[in-house]
């Protein structure tokens, strides 16, 4: 993945896009605790302020997940972006990354997934 990375140099709207599309490069996500994330729904894809897609449905561990579904190129951009601090994003039950390594935090957190 890292030289995917590279090799494109992407944008998070990039990564929306691929989202949305459910592109096959996104078929094999995993929590970061190595847990198979099953997409039912992506969600609706938001323009405006606040999570990038709204009303997603997905699954992981069979527990089905109803909620908003946020991107970003590397898991600190979730704190550079300062949505630790805003309630829009304390319904976001997937945060998608491409970079982890810090976990985040929302207002609701049990049960959220990081991938």
């Amino acid at each position: 993945m890292q030289e995917f990375i590279q090799i494109c140099r992407m944008e998070e709207l990039f990564v929306q896009f691929l989202w949305r599309h459910q592109h096959s490069v996104l078929r094999n996500l995993k929590t970061s605790k190595g847990e198979r994330v099953i997409i039912h729904f992506p969600g609706i894809w938001n323009s405006g302020p606040g999570p990038d897609f709204l009303n997603a449905k997905v699954e992981w561990e069979g527990v089905s997940w109803n909620g908003h579904v946020e991107i970003h190129l590397n898991s600190k951009d979730w704190y550079r972006h300062r949505h630790h601090k805003d309630e829009t994003y304390n319904a976001v039950i997937l945060h998608v990354v491409l970079e982890g390594g810090v976990r985040i935090v929302t207002g609701k957190q049990i049960g959220r997934a990081h991938v």
